[in-house]
């Protein structure tokens, strides 16, 4: 081929691929631009949502600098609350200690007529019989006023926080409630004089000992309680050979003193036998008067500070179906039974109580 030919076919060649050049060109520039348009599109998205956070920000500060607010006027009205209860429940202390202190000094030994021992008075100004469970005593039976302070220098009669444990119980119960104590004592008192506030019902006290039953019945007389009180005395004797626990020969009441007990009981207290009596003295008591509660009753086991009593609250619970712990104060433990309650297991150790 000649050079004159094959000249202009270079040259359209050439115009041809530059033509292809300039359109493909022209395309990357169509996308670059695409691409610029979508970037600044992003961005004021991002703008969009970068205010949006501010503002959720700004949002979220207010609130919370709202409930801080909130949260320091509670504080203060808390504080204010409780600066106020304690003010009244201190005047109310410091006037108990004043009356107590007056009373203390016009009795003299008028004090013994009462039954009350000057160290009990001691004792209460001290604060070492429960002070705040006397003044709750004083707030619930207002009308109590020739009862002696429960509790005692000795340490074997119920504390003040037991007695109010009892009073509570018999005032949230059924018209007329039915008590009976085994072991009697100051206790017996203040129950009387909650049945007195609750508007009748009956305590009957179970004694062993003579001395300690005439003592009851004699502060229940000056109180003026003996008409919603009695007060029955039977010497313990034995139980047969394997009928206590673990196969002790336990003492317990008679037969004839359990029998005389009322059918229908809402509240038992268990404070006797004394323990020095013998080994678990104070099982005995649910299995051999679980017959007698009525459903939903209250069981109050005295002592139970001691390692002795806690073992009998748990085997109790093992007899009884459906008993429950309730509550507890220093020294006594409140156990209630179903309002289905039936009685005790078929094979709980129950005492045949010898007459």
């Amino acid at each position: 081929m000649s050079r004159s030919t094959s000249a202009p076919r270079a040259v359209a060649r050439a115009v041809a691929r530059a033509t292809g050049a300039g359109g493909e060109w022209r395309r990357l520039r169509a996308e670059v631009v695409e691409a610029r348009g979508e970037a600044r599109a992003a961005r004021r998205e991002a703008l969009h949502a970068r205010r949006q956070l501010e503002e959720l920000l700004v949002e979220v500060r207010g609130l919370r600098d709202d409930a801080a607010r909130r949260e320091e006027a509670s504080r203060a009205q808390l504080g204010a609350a409780v600066a106020a209860v304690r003010g009244d429940a201190g005047a109310h202390h410091e006037d108990l200690l004043a009356r107590l202190g007056a009373v203390d000094a016009r009795v003299g030994t008028r004090l013994a007529t009462h039954q009350v021992a000057p160290a009990l008075w001691r004792g209460v100004r001290a604060g070492e019989v429960g002070t705040w469970s006397l003044l709750a005593l004083r707030d619930l039976l207002p009308g109590a006023t020739r009862l002696p302070p429960p509790g005692g220098a000795a340490g074997w009669a119920a504390t003040p926080e037991t007695v109010l444990l009892l009073v509570r119980e018999v005032l949230a119960r059924r018209e007329h409630p039915v008590v009976v104590e085994l072991g009697s004592g100051t206790s017996t008192a203040w129950v009387a004089a909650a049945l007195r506030e609750r508007g009748g019902g009956r305590v009957v006290s179970v004694e062993h000992d003579e001395h300690y039953a005439d003592g009851t019945r004699r502060a229940l007389r000056a109180a003026g309680l003996d008409d919603l009180s009695e007060v029955l005395v039977g010497a313990l004797a034995p139980l047969p050979d394997g009928t206590g626990p673990a196969g002790h020969t336990t003492a317990w009441y008679p037969e004839d003193v359990v029998r005389r007990l009322p059918p229908l009981v809402d509240l038992l207290f268990v404070d006797g036998p004394p323990g020095g009596t013998g080994p678990a003295a104070r099982r005995p008591a649910l299995p051999a008067l679980a017959g007698l509660l009525a459903p939903g009753a209250a069981v109050v086991l005295d002592d139970t500070d001691r390692p002795e009593e806690r073992e009998v609250v748990a085997r109790w619970l093992e007899d009884v179906p459906g008993l429950r712990v309730e509550a507890t104060t220093d020294r006594a433990t409140l156990l209630r039974v179903p309002d289905d309650h039936g009685g005790p297991r078929p094979d709980a150790p129950g005492p045949a109580a010898g007459g």
